[in-house]
């Protein structure tokens, strides 16, 4: 199909991932339109091309031990720090240059050699000892595979080395997990020690190697039942867990997904994102980043998202105005509007004024009552919505509340979000909130966060036409 174009397509691949030009080529697929939808799919020998050109050029970096847990711009360090290595040491023609860096995950970096014989050279190391400031990191050295050839690779490995995350397990439901897992599932061949929530210590993560019989016989949900008929659901990730799960969880245990967004809080601590407006970006852009696509998430409407009618609401004050008395109009609205879910910011509501709402809402209530004259927030369930709280918890500072509730079969948690008004203030609150929001695998969350990612809405600016 491509004819004498075979070089030239060749050549702008190289141009491409070399120098980051996208080629001015235009027939490299056809539009293709059935039932699936609407898609362009690329000529099968373009794809080919393409595909040769990264495995002679490519190498997959990993980290190991404790290099893991090094920021982002620590590994992107070791990397240079490398280079300089073998450039130091005239291992290759001096006119080969830096190779371009890609982070595929928390510990993994594609790199693009700008020479076949480096990535042919560090593919022949398979690992090495990389140094930075008197300190020593391993990393392996793996060849370049497609994501579909990677997913054939882990499967396979798989039917070698099984393994399963039961996450989130309960205090109560960890003495049994073990043998509830061999009878239910297969032979346990090691339990790793479990993986603690350091913001809710009572729930924990916990990796089981087991016989890779087992994995025809694994449930992605096991319910443990105690004598007393009290049942805890435990979800349990597999290495054949659906990518459009929330939450990607490493072999570790650890939310892939939160951990991501800790590296981000992390580098903004070093003073690498110094406005908040800049840190909220970058976790809004890493979580779409990091988000399989819509398309390939397919899910029918779970039961909440059927019942739930929500709304949030800066009130600034819920007590009396203009000789009104604004809950009572507040309640009025929700009724008129039909809200069973309230998020609320700005409360102004202290504990004793909290003490003096009485019963006036139907249904669950939780508070973070103000210090002051300022603040506050506090989520209101209504008993229509008939879910059964499981949990709450509110923030002693008066910035966010939320709640974990059971509907139906699910568990989710809503969270309200009051940030500061102040630009310092808010740096720090933004890096710290990230260690208050649940880790479940349904979240909804909230706020009034005092600031606009548009600079033509920021106070003063200047409007656009």
């Amino acid at each position: 199909m491509l004819g004498g174009r075979q070089a030239r397509v060749k050549e702008s691949v190289g141009k491409c991932y070399d120098e980051g030009t996208c080629p001015d080529e235009v027939d490299l697929g056809e539009v293709v339109e059935d039932g699936e939808g609407k898609r362009f799919v690329v000529y099968e020998a373009v794809d080919g091309i393409k595909e040769q050109w990264l495995k002679e050029r490519t190498v997959i970096i990993i980290f190991q031990d404790e290099a893991r847990g090094l920021s982002r711009q620590v590994k992107l360090d070791l990397v240079r720090a490398y280079e300089d290595g073998w450039f130091a040491r005239k291992l290759f023609n001096l006119d080969i240059k830096r190779g371009r860096v890609r982070f595929e995950g928390p510990n993994v970096i594609l790199y693009v050699a700008k020479a076949g014989e480096v990535a042919t050279w560090l593919i022949e190391q398979g690992e090495a000892i990389l140094e930075l400031q008197d300190k020593e990191y391993r990393a392996t050295f793996k060849p370049w595979m497609t994501r579909q050839d990677l997913k054939k690779l882990r499967l396979q490995e798989a039917e070698r080395n099984f393994w399963i995350v039961a996450l989130r397990v309960q205090l109560d439901a960890y003495y049994y997990l073990r043998s509830a897992v061999t009878k239910m599932s297969g032979e346990v061949l090691n339990m790793h020690p479990p993986k603690f929530d350091s913001t809710r210590p009572k729930l924990m993560n916990v990796k089981l190697d087991m016989s890779p019989d087992a994995r025809f016989r694994v449930d992605d949900e096991l319910v443990i039942e105690s004598s007393k008929g009290e049942r805890w659901k435990v979800e349990v990730a597999t290495p054949y867990t659906d990518w459009c799960r929330r939450y990607y969880f490493l072999q570790s245990g650890v939310p892939y997904l939160v951990q991501v967004l800790h590296e981000a809080v992390q580098e903004t601590a070093r003073d690498r994102c110094p406005h908040p407006e800049q840190l909220l970006t970058q976790l809004i852009n890493i979580t779409v980043k990091r988000s399989p696509p819509a398309s390939n998430c397919k899910r029918p409407p779970t039961s909440l998202m059927n019942r739930l009618n929500i709304a949030t609401w800066n009130l600034r004050g819920l007590g009396d105005t203009t000789g009104r008395e604004k809950k009572r109009r507040v309640k009025s609205w929700v009724h008129e509007w039909k809200v069973n879910c309230l998020l609320i910011q700005e409360s102004k509501l202290n504990e004793a004024k909290l003490a003096e709402l009485g019963n006036w809402w139907e249904g669950s209530q939780v508070w973070a009552p103000t210090q002051g004259t300022r603040g506050g927030v506090g989520i209101l369930l209504h008993q229509d919505l008939q879910a059964r709280v499981l949990e709450s918890e509110a923030d002693l500072w008066e910035r966010w509340a939320w709640f974990r509730v059971e509907v139906g079969n699910e568990e989710w948690s809503i969270m309200t979000v009051y940030a500061p008004t102040d630009k310092r203030e808010r740096v720090s609150f933004f890096a710290n909130l990230m260690l208050h929001i649940p880790k479940v695998e349904r979240l909804i969350i909230t706020g009034d966060w005092n600031l606009t990612l548009d600079e033509v809405l920021q106070p003063n600016a200047r409007s656009a036409n």
